[in-house]
This record gives C-alpha cells, structure tokens and sequence, in this order.
C-alpha cells in the first residue's frame, strides 16, 4: 500500500485531468493511488454538448481514495461508466441529477467500500448496471428514482454487503434481475415501488455465492 500524503482533486482539477483522456487520467490515478476526487455539485451540464455522450468507460479510480459524485449535475445526454474500476474507499453518487440519456455502468467494477445511489432521479433513458462486480460493502439505492426506460441489473454480482432499494421507485420499464448473484447480505425492497414493467428474477441466486 502506498504512504504518500493523500491527494484531494477538487471537481475542476478532476475535470481538466478527464479532458486530459482515459490514458491520461489511468496514468496519475495509478501513481496515486491514495487520492480523494471531489465532483460533489459539480456541473457538467455547462462544459458537454447534448449530443456528445459523457464518456468515463474504462476510467481507473484511486485504489484507496474516496470518490465523490454526491449532487453532481451531469446533464443531459448520455453518461457512460461502462467498465470503469472504483477503488476500496466510498463511492458516493447520491443526488446526482441525470438528464436525458442512456446512463451505463456495464461491468464496472466496485471495490470493498459503501456504494451509494441514494436520492437519485434518473430522467428518460436506459439504466444499465449489467455484469456490474459490487464489492463487500453496503449497496444502497434508497429512494432512487427510476424513469421509463429499462433498469437492467441482469449478471450484477452482488457480494457480502447488504443491498437496499428502500422505497425506491421504478417507472414503466422492466426491471431485470436475471441471472444476477447475491452475496450473504440483506437485499431489502421495503416499501419500494414496482411499475408497469415486468419484474425479472429469471435464474438469479441468493446466498453464499460458493454454493
């Protein structure tokens, strides 16, 4: 594990090294492996085109830093975190404002910390959090708010952590859970709210993931 002096990126500075380009931004974030990246409130809405997808596809993430994207304004468009690497610290997502666009995390992968998509409210567009690897620590998507499009949690490999969907609610999409592995931990859906699309638990398993 590294000693150095943990790094703090407030959303700017992060900002310039993610124009920089994945290569860019994979080459200090591994030299650094300790840095904290603030984007909490940060507007991405005023530095992207509509039509020009938010791109962190393939994005390495300190090891050992904290991540925030609590009340990021990302805007509309796509946003795309598809096999992105988050680190063993907390990942913070909470009130994040999506716009209008696909919101994709196929097959990234988080590490041991907390996870939080909680307060969300997802605007039209697909949700994609397929084959996505949760590492050992509490998964939270409490309150979240789905729009219409499909909400695919097919493949996601849920591991030791419990895993919340507390009143969160789901639009006319599917919902799809198949083939999806939980760990030992809770999954609770208290008081959450199904839509109008199907439900979908097709082959997924629950319990101890060895057996």
């Amino acid at each position: 594990m590294s000693t150095e002096t943990p790094i703090f990126l407030t959303g700017e500075e992060a900002h310039e090294l993610f124009v920089a380009g994945k290569d860019a931004w994979n080459e200090y974030f591994n030299a650094h492996p300790n840095a904290n990246i603030d984007f909490s409130s940060f507007d991405f809405s005023t530095k992207r085109t509509v039509d020009k997808k938010l791109d962190f596809s393939g994005f390495q993430f300190p090891e050992q830093g904290e991540i925030n994207f609590a009340s990021t304004i990302f805007g509309n468009g796509g946003v795309d975190f598809s096999q992105a690497q988050f680190g063993e610290g907390h990942i913070d997502f909470s009130c994040a404002r999506f716009g209008e666009g696909d919101v994709n995390f196929r097959g990234a992968q988080f590490g041991k910390g907390p996870v939080s998509f909680d307060f969300i409210q997802f605007n039209k567009g697909d949700i994609n959090f397929q084959r996505v690897i949760f590492g050992e620590g509490e998964i939270h998507f409490n309150n979240t708010r789905f729009n219409d499009g499909k909400v695919n949690f097919s493949q996601a490999l849920f591991c030791e952590g419990d895993v919340h969907f507390n009143e969160a609610q789901f639009g006319k999409g599917d919902m799809d859970f198949s083939e999806a592995l939980f760990g030992d931990g809770d999954v609770i859906f208290r008081k959450t709210h199904f839509g109008e699309g199907n439900l979908i638990f097709r082959k997924s398993q629950f319990g101890e993931l060895a057996k």
